[in-house]
């Protein structure tokens, strides 16, 4: 028994959702190849060898002559869509890749989508006092602040199936459609938030004004342009700039805890080396004389996460930013404390609804609109360190 006649069967026994559910989660598990799916096929079992007339009229509201014919057209479009649906998830999950991890995901819940301000107290900033015996406790003060994080933008794509496509049953075609759409969003999600890490977007605005996320001098420095990572040495001068960030308004130190090292495809090995290397040498290797050296443990204390992504080169890339120079880019930090996922609406898939004009125009039997509503902000770059070798 084909894949057709057997959903057929359980949707008359069990209904279009459990028949939905039936499929998405055969090919989820590998049970069922998506390529030995037919969607002509689903066609004929579901609506019979009129499938082409019984659907059109389905689509444009038309009364159709048997309750059957309505119940497999609705049966068919239900299940073809689902499937649809499915693939475009499914690929959107796999083209997440590092963005959750760099950044904190913030739901928007006001309905604001422009430019929004956000209000910030400071730490309390009065120097602590000792309080005499008998005397009132002092009052204290905030410092008012603001961020001001850009407007929401709104990210889709449609994926469309025509009655040619059903008749010529393109059904590969149709799926990898469906998915390059998942696939779309993902990536262009991934990539608002990698420009923003990488500085190569600068959207930080502080007290009304507006600073590059990375700097060498002024309000914080978190960047070294002779940067070159070769062992626990290079770590160190990423985590000495931690240690002089300053509260804005209280000027005291500010607790920073690093948890990752980001960095490009070429030094991936190199950073995994730096932190799992069981010893160090130092001192004078000279090959006459008297040479002296010393070897110890390796004295990194933490071994942070090393992340990577193609994705983030070919950004650097096609900003502008040399190959050799986009290859020497490290980031140490803690990411989720620094920059942010202002989220409107996740990702969304939904159906066309039937009678829409583009069925009459353009023969579409069926059309799903996957999209997402959010933007990529910096919260306080104090918390990230940015490193390259110009």
């Amino acid at each position: 028994m084909g894949i057709g006649n057997r959903l057929k069967k359980l949707t008359e026994s069990y209904g279009i959702g459990k028949a939905s559910k039936f499929l998405g989660e055969a090919i989820r598990d590998g049970k069922l190849s998506r390529h030995a799916i037919s969607l002509r096929n689903l066609a004929e079992s579901f609506m019979g060898d009129n499938w082409a007339e019984n659907l059109q009229r389905h689509n444009s509201g038309m009364r159709v002559t048997e309750a059957s014919e309505a119940t497999g057209a609705s049966a068919f479009t239900a299940i073809t869509g689902q499937l649809l649906v499915n693939e475009i998830k499914d690929k959107f999950e796999l083209a997440k890749l590092i963005g959750d991890e760099l950044c904190d995901t913030i739901p928007v819940t006001n309905g604001n989508l422009k430019e929004q301000k956000v209000p910030w107290l400071s730490n309390v900033t009065d120097s602590v006092e000792k309080v005499e015996e008998g005397m009132p406790y002092p009052q204290t003060s905030f410092s008012a602040n603001y961020i001001e994080y850009p407007a929401i933008e709104k990210i889709g794509k449609i994926c469309s199936v025509t009655m040619e496509a059903i008749y010529s049953d393109l059904t590969g075609q149709i799926l990898d459609s469906a998915g390059s759409v998942g696939t779309y969003c993902g990536l262009a999600r991934e990539e608002r938030i990698l420009k923003m890490v990488l500085g190569i977007t600068n959207a930080h605005k502080w007290n009304g004004n507006s600073y590059n996320t990375y700097l060498t001098t002024g309000a914080w420095i978190n960047k070294i342009e002779t940067f070159t990572l070769t062992d626990w040495t290079s770590i160190n001068s990423m985590e000495q700039l931690f240690a002089q960030m300053v509260d804005p308004n209280t000027g005291k130190n500010i607790l920073i805890e690093p948890k990752q090292l980001f960095v490009m495809p070429a030094q991936k090995y190199r950073a995994k080396k730096v932190f799992s290397a069981t010893s160090v040498k130092s001192g004078n290797f000279a090959t006459s004389g008297n040479p002296e050296h010393i070897e110890g443990p390796n004295p990194l204390d933490t071994d942070y996460q090393v992340l990577t992504s193609p994705h983030a080169r070919r950004l650097l890339i096609e900003s502008g930013v040399s190959a050799s120079l986009t290859d020497s880019y490290v980031l140490l930090g803690d990411f989720k404390k620094t920059f942010i996922w202002r989220e409107a609406k996740p990702l969304t898939v939904v159906e066309a609804p039937a009678n829409n004009p583009r069925e009459f125009e353009q023969d579409i039997a069926m059309a799903v609109k996957a999209s997402l509503m959010g933007v990529a902000a910096v919260r306080d770059p104090r918390f990230v360190v940015l490193g390259y070798n110009d």
